[in-house]
């Protein structure tokens, strides 16, 4: 049993893994636009678990989905720890590349159906 924020008792099977250490419920639900999104950002994950995605990275990935639709998903998916966002980011020539979304290995899990 863990006890969350709020006090309340939850059983394991609740729980997910979470890279921020929150525990992250077996219920998140997820719309078809974050899905998508999510897919995308976990089958697009690059070497060693390196697979950060710009928003019009992920617009070349998902069929051509909305810039805004991508910016409110990848924010929805990071507060449910399913997408973690990260800033300074460089390519492998040594340039700045600015800031990007990856999947976390809990929305990956999530995906890949383990969860």
């Amino acid at each position: 049993m863990t006890v969350d924020n709020l006090g309340q008792r939850r059983g394991a099977q609740d729980v997910l893994p979470s890279v921020t250490g929150k525990p992250l419920r077996s219920s998140v639900k997820l719309n078809p636009i974050e899905r998508k999104v999510l897919i995308c950002l976990v089958e697009g994950g690059g070497y060693e678990g390196f697979g950060y995605f710009s928003f019009n990275g992920i617009e070349q990935r998902t069929l051509k989905l909305d810039i805004k639709e991508i910016r409110r998903a990848c924010r929805s998916l990071a507060r449910k720890d399913l997408a973690v966002y990260g800033r300074g980011l460089w390519t492998d020539d040594g340039e700045p590349a600015g800031s990007g979304y990856a999947a976390t290995p809990a929305g990956a899990e999530f995906i890949e159906g383990k969860a």
